[in-house]
């Protein structure tokens, strides 16, 4: 006799990732003069011409004027099975870490499951909060509950006439 399938109930895992400004420091040689003599003034051009950045570029300029652009993007470093182990997981300021549903899938429109902590940041939760709606609903319920209600006015409307 087989034992019975245990179906396990759908838990959250936890991403951790960080902000990358520029290589590794361990990259080639070869790859840093691409970087710095051939990517990044490619980008400056793209940027000039209204053309998106890999993820977002941050243009800050200092007291006397003069204009600096960082182009920056994500990383993803590691899956944990929980808060604490993600927490631990962010190892540097700019390292933050987000619920994601393990087993499900999330809705093909966009949507966000949770917010990023940065929890090596002055203000940890600032991102915390997801910034689309992601809302899972149960149809079948759903129409049930239309239907008692549509019902429930029926019948109101009826006690309603007789007076």
């Amino acid at each position: 006799m087989r034992p019975e399938p245990s179906i396990e109930q759908p838990r959250d895992v936890y991403k951790v990732s960080q902000w990358k400004w520029n290589l590794d420091g361990s990259a080639p040689r070869w790859r840093k003069l691409f970087f710095n003599w051939i990517f990044l003034p490619f980008l400056n051009f793209s940027f000039s011409l209204g053309i998106p950045t890999p993820k977002e570029a941050v243009i800050e300029s200092d007291e006397n004027g003069n204009t600096r652009k960082t182009y920056r993007w994500f990383e993803d470093e590691g899956i944990f099975e929980d808060a604490d182990q993600a927490d631990a997981g962010c190892l540097a300021e700019h390292w933050g870490y987000c619920r994601l549903p393990l087993g499900r899938l999330m809705p093909p429109d966009s949507a966000q499951y949770s917010g990023t902590i940065f929890p090596r940041k002055k203000n940890p939760n600032r991102w915390a909060k997801p910034t689309l709606s992601l809302v899972i609903k149960d149809r079948k319920q759903e129409e049930q509950q239309e239907q008692t209600l549509a019902t429930t006015l029926a019948r109101l409307n009826q006690v309603l006439d007789r007076r």
